[in-house]
């Protein structure tokens, strides 16, 4: 058996900030993403496209994977290539994202999640605790029905729903959450860091769009992208959300 020493060397090994290794992961997503939308349009059959669709909403919580540790800053040595990378291609690209819409937002909120965790200050627990979802274990037909219907509600969050809002000092205000859709076109006049980003995605989101278009690949956006986006994806967040983190105060 190895020692305590070596197994924390063993860790410190493995978790040390590679930046090759993160963009090579970057990479492979990507190149994983194209070949399978490749693949299932050469081939154009009913039931692989179904399957691709699935996948893909694999690929795209691989890149909200990568948007979480670079909310850590483990993914370069850089903090401001952490950002600046994540920003673009873990929340950027995704148009809407029904967790992490700002990767500003999504930090601070994590921020006080780890630090409050369990608590009413940790705004995770807090969210599933007004819903009541800490009361008691959920069910695996309770999980199954949630993944059924957590597409849905990722659209209907887009449009009417509302996001946690941390302010640039770290105060949670639970009555004022910020709508999705307004998160993109409503300016940010107190919050100058949210601002930028709003305006950034805005240019990069009409720039890809322009791309796709001009390409004459609209068709491919919505049913290799924005379907996953509000199908599979959402469900296997919920699924990881409700089963890694275990939001129930009871032990049974």
């Amino acid at each position: 058996m190895k020692n305590k020493n070596t197994v924390k060397d063993d860790i410190k090994k493995i978790s040390e900030r590679k930046s090759w290794r993160s963009i090579f992961e970057y990479f492979r997503i990507f190149l994983v993403y194209f070949f399978v939308v490749y693949l299932s349009e050469k081939i154009n059959h009913p039931a692989l496209t179904v399957i691709v669709v699935l996948y893909v909403g694999g690929i795209q919580h691989a890149l909200y994977i990568l948007n979480h540790e670079a909310s850590h800053y483990n993914l370069f040595k850089s903090r401001k290539w952490n950002i600046r990378i994540s920003s673009l291609l873990s929340n950027d690209i995704f148009f809407h994202h029904p967790e992490a819409w700002s990767f500003v937002m999504w930090k601070r909120v994590h921020k006080l999640h780890h630090r409050y965790f369990f608590t009413d200050k940790d705004p995770n627990y807090l969210g599933r605790k007004l819903k009541g979802e800490t009361s008691n274990p959920i069910t695996r037909s309770q999980l199954l029905i949630g993944m059924l219907f957590a597409g849905p509600q990722a659209l209907k969050n887009f449009i009417i729903g509302s996001q946690d809002w941390v302010d640039s000092n770290g105060e949670y205000f639970l009555k004022d959450h910020i709508p999705h859709l307004f998160a993109l076109i409503k300016p940010f006049r107190s919050d100058l860091e949210m601002e930028r980003e709003r305006i950034r995605k805005l240019v990069v989101m009409t720039f890809l769009l322009l791309i796709v278009i001009v390409l004459g690949k609209t068709e491919v956006l919505f049913i290799y992208w924005i379907l996953p986006l509000y199908s599979s994806y959402p469900a296997i967040l919920f699924m990881k959300d409700l089963t890694e983190h275990y939001w129930s105060t009871d032990p049974s």
